[in-house]
């Protein structure tokens, strides 16, 4: 019974040594470059701050051909949210939203 309880602190121990100390988003994003994603965004704004993309897949079939998708693997993504006030009946709620995303990359 000992020897469970000594290996469980152990244990538990060893895994919050492995933890990474909580850092600020302003600590974040310091290593990071990033671009606001916004309707009307010109592509050669991401291009310009991102390279060429990683992602390129094919236009599915039927398509407008003037719309195109493509990605980056390995981005980091922040959604910045707030509470927005609901009436749901009755009752007042408040629900989390997003009010501005942005793709970043490390420096």
């Amino acid at each position: 019974m000992r020897f469970a309880v000594v290996s469980l602190m152990v244990f538990s121990l060893l895994s919050c040594a492995g933890l990474e100390k909580p850092r600020s988003l302003t600590e974040l994003k310091a290593d990071l470059k990033c671009i606001e994603i916004q309707n009307g965004l010109k592509w050669a704004d991401v291009s310009g701050e991102f390279g060429t993309p990683d992602i390129l897949p094919l236009p599915e079939e039927g398509t407008n051909l003037g719309k195109n998708a493509r990605g980056y693997r390995n981005e980091i993504v922040i959604f910045y949210t707030e509470l927005k006030e609901v009436k749901e009946g009755e009752k007042t709620r408040f629900h989390e939203v997003v009010y501005k995303t942005e793709v970043c990359r490390k420096k």
